[in-house]
């Protein structure tokens, strides 16, 4: 197995977002006193690993509904561009967000069982983002589901913190535009 397409499917441009959050929320942890490197590194390989398994999905269902060919605009798709079997990257979507789950179960002694709500609405977003019979990024929730909830706590935390936070947020408009351009010319 190649490791290139899989870096490449991985999207590694958008893992600030989900780093962005840990580490602000690790630095307010710290200020008050209850700072503990175990949870901190858990939540931040929990996050990235959620961000890449929706990476992962999004690459094969797009490719799936025709979304993504190889004449699309922007970065290149693994599996619009072959690089990677539609089946292959269906089976490590589903692993690699079973690993982020059994790592985010891991956090439950820190945090509490609520937790296990944010893991599976975290898995289900991930999916519902270009999956199912609505898919978030079709029906026109796409911006009010991504900056309103998942994204949103980059936003609060911009409101807290600086203004550099505030980019990560904008990821989403960023994704909006580019694909609203490329529909727009019927490509």
């Amino acid at each position: 197995m190649q490791i290139k397409p899989w870096l490449l499917a991985s999207r590694p441009k958008t893992l600030p977002a989900a780093m962005a959050p840990v580490f602000v929320g690790t630095a307010l942890a710290y200020d008050a006193g209850g700072f503990d490197w175990i949870p901190a590194l858990i939540c931040l390989a929990f996050a990235l690993l959620i961000q890449v398994a929706t990476n992962f999905a999004n690459d094969y269902f797009d490719f799936k509904k025709g979304a993504d060919t190889v004449e699309r605009i922007g970065p290149t798709r693994a599996v619009a561009a072959g690089l990677i079997k539609p089946e292959t990257m269906k089976r490590m979507t589903a692993i690699t967000f079973a690993i982020a789950f059994v790592i985010g179960l891991c956090l439950i002694p820190y945090g509490g069982w609520w937790l296990l709500a944010v893991g599976v609405a975290s898995v289900l977003c991930g999916y519902a983002y270009t999956a199912g019979p609505y898919p978030l990024a079709y029906v026109g929730a796409r911006g009010c589901i991504c900056n309103g909830f998942l994204w949103g706590c980059s936003r609060f935390l911009y409101l807290l913190c600086s203004n550099g936070l505030h980019r990560f947020g904008g990821l989403a408009r960023i994704d909006r535009d580019r694909w609203v351009e490329h529909e727009s010319t019927g490509d």
